[in-house]
């Protein structure tokens, strides 16, 4: 599993005027802002576990037949880890965010 935690443990994610009322999570965009060095560090957390994000699609194999569409997807509920989900041409765009987050601070909208 990677571990994307920076030097102190955790991001704390928000400037200290901003960090009340928010719960700490991610799966939401409140505006929350990330500092300069949160966003070094997340870059150089990501770039330390890119290794470990396999070239190939590693979740092909948990893909099922979207009805009778001749797609394929995976199926909710599905237990993937993240380096299947970043692995294969997905791996790029983690670099592309690696680059953003190296470009400075920013607010998640």
């Amino acid at each position: 599993m990677m571990d994307l935690r920076g030097p102190g443990g955790n991001f704390s994610t928000l400037a200290p005027e901003d960090a009340a009322g928010w719960g700490g999570g991610y799966f939401s965009n409140d505006g929350q802002r990330v500092t300069a060095e949160d966003a070094r560090e997340l870059a150089a957390a990501l770039e330390r576990a890119l290794p470990d994000v396999p070239d190939h699609d590693a979740l092909r194999h948990k893909a099922r037949p979207l009805g009778n569409s001749g797609e394929f997807g995976i199926p909710v509920g599905t237990p993937t880890t993240p380096s299947e989900w970043f692995s294969g041409d997905r791996k790029q765009r983690l670099r592309e965010f690696i680059a953003f987050c190296r470009a400075g601070g920013f607010v998640i909208r």
